[in-house]
């Protein structure tokens, strides 16, 4: 398809697709124990290498946040489409 006056760029055309607020909602709340999970996984291994006398953050703590984070992140997004 190209557009009207002889432009030979393609033209895209759009589906809007919703997605049920209930579904979104379980799915948050999903992400959300997941999150609590992987924050008191961090916190547990924390304490383990502090009860063992090391002065490094673990490199796993490390993994185990960043993960974290994204399930946060993951949580905001799609609480921006039940809000709509």
């Amino acid at each position: 398809m190209t557009r009207p006056g002889g432009n030979s760029a393609p033209v895209f055309e759009c589906t809007v697709v919703t997605v049920s607020s209930r579904v979104i909602d379980d799915i948050i709340a999903r992400l959300e124990e997941i999150g609590e999970t992987l924050g008191e996984e961090s916190m547990t291994i924390l304490r383990e290498a502090i009860d063992r006398g090391e002065t490094v953050r673990p490199p796993d703590e490390k993994v185990v946040s960043q993960a974290r984070r994204a399930v946060d992140k993951a949580i905001h997004l799609l609480s921006g489409l039940t809000s709509q």
